[in-house]
């Protein structure tokens, strides 16, 4: 990814693996998801297939749901996808909330492995 200009710390050995490596802020979102696109198949990364994706997506909805009932103002979040940051939701700085969507992702998104941006 530094070849590709993009200021990255090293991704750990099962961030690779798992393909979790998300995409820095303030960067060209299509342009870096070129570059990781390209830097995956160099290294053997298998990007997931569509039932894969299909399973994720109804996995991280249950998240979210599990978040809610305890936090309703929680986001609305990207389909497939769950995140959260102190600048879009600065609750997801409160321990209590951490803890809230630990058990939730564990709960519902097991194999899921969660990585922070920022």
């Amino acid at each position: 990814m530094r070849s590709a200009g993009f200021s990255v710390e090293d991704p750990s050995d099962d961030e690779v693996t798992h393909g979790t490596v998300k995409t820095p802020a303030g960067v060209d979102q299509g342009r870096y998801q070129v570059a990781a696109v390209k830097c995956g198949k160099e290294l053997g990364v298998q990007p997931p297939d569509a039932a894969e994706k299909e399973k994720w997506a109804r996995q991280y909805d249950q998240v979210a749901s599990c978040i809610r009932d305890a936090y309703p103002d929680f986001p609305e979040q990207e389909p497939g996808s769950i995140g959260w940051d102190s600048e879009e939701y600065p609750t997801s700085d409160d321990p209590a909330f951490k803890q809230r969507a630990g058990e939730c992702m564990q709960e519902y998104a097991p194999d899921t492995k969660t990585q922070h941006v920022g």
